[in-house]
């Protein structure tokens, strides 16, 4: 299953991303337990991805999500969903 550890790698990774790529000044986390796993979504009023979405934060994100993941622009914010399934 996934640990502390895997759910703080994709968080602290989605918020380097907002930051480093977006320049996002708010960012939002929330961490949903399922029964399925986690869902992870971080939304934040950056820029967006753009050209250049795929960067080391997110090969870790691709890497512990197998895949389970999507970055999008939703009206004015950029939206991080991750899901972590379970054990």
């Amino acid at each position: 299953g996934h640990d502390a550890h895997t759910i703080t790698t994709v968080v602290r990774e989605g918020i380097v991303n907002a930051y480093r790529h977006g320049d996002a000044q708010d960012i939002r986390i929330t961490i949903d337990p399922g029964p399925d796993g986690y869902g992870i979504t971080i939304t934040d009023d950056g820029r967006g991805p753009g050209d250049k979405i795929w960067g080391l934060g997110l090969t870790t994100i691709d890497r512990a999500s197998a895949g389970h993941w999507t970055l999008t622009r939703e009206h004015s914010v950029t939206v991080l969903r991750v899901a972590l399934p379970g054990s």
